[in-house]
């Protein structure tokens, strides 16, 4: 009996917690239950060992009440396991979330102060030697390129290099072409002039001639 009030006392304090914590509470009233029925099978035990003729009842109910008792806590558990399992996975997720987000914005002005100073004018770069020169890691950068600039690194890279050049061609009229592309950090005439098609659409010397 004792056992009993002490386990209620918990069991109410539990309650108490759970409408707290979760914003739809979990029926947890068969709880209660059991300990009624632990209650229950206490006396049965000590009525049973004086009056013979319930001995058979208790032999019988017994075991169909841990079976059931059992049955509750194997259907209870992995609910509450895999609710528990599913919260913390979306509490890792917005975590996770909110370093990315914190992580993309560093880089993000780490990008643009990259640009600013026309860093990618410099030939053979890698996105290991850009990364390097931020002070950040290829994989962040890679991922804050695709995710926030919709480019691999390369076409990024090339399209930074051709805009430039759109400008020193149309304002340097005397610089040749492949200047140019040296200049931007494109020397092979051959790829400067096919970076520049994929980006514009036309040919340097076509876009010369037309601005």
């Amino acid at each position: 009996v004792r056992m009993f009030f002490v386990c209620y006392k918990e069991y109410r304090n539990c309650e108490k917690e759970l409408v707290n914590y979760y914003d739809v509470t979990p029926d947890i009233k068969w709880i209660k239950s059991l300990m009624y029925i632990s209650v229950f099978m206490s006396a049965f035990t000590i009525v049973s060992f004086y009056v013979k003729v319930l001995q058979i009842p208790y032999f019988i109910a017994t075991p169909l009440i841990y079976t059931y008792i059992v049955i509750k806590v194997l259907n209870f558990m992995p609910r509450k396991i895999e609710e528990i399992r599913a919260k913390n996975l979306y509490m890792e997720k917005k975590t996770e979330e909110k370093e990315t987000k914190t992580m993309e914005d560093k880089i993000g002005h780490k990008v643009e102060k990259w640009v600013d100073e026309k860093k990618f004018c410099q030939s053979e770069l890698t996105i290991k030697d850009v990364a390097l020169q931020m002070g950040t890691n290829q994989s962040y950068l890679s991922s804050y390129l695709n995710n926030n600039i919709g480019m691999t690194f390369q076409v990024w890279l090339n399209t930074l290099r051709v805009d430039e050049s759109k400008v020193i061609l149309v304002g340097n009229k005397e610089t040749s072409i492949e200047e140019v592309g040296s200049m931007v950090g494109i020397p092979q005439s051959y790829n400067f002039s096919r970076w520049f098609k994929i980006v514009t659409g036309t040919t340097p010397y076509q876009y010369r001639k037309l601005n």
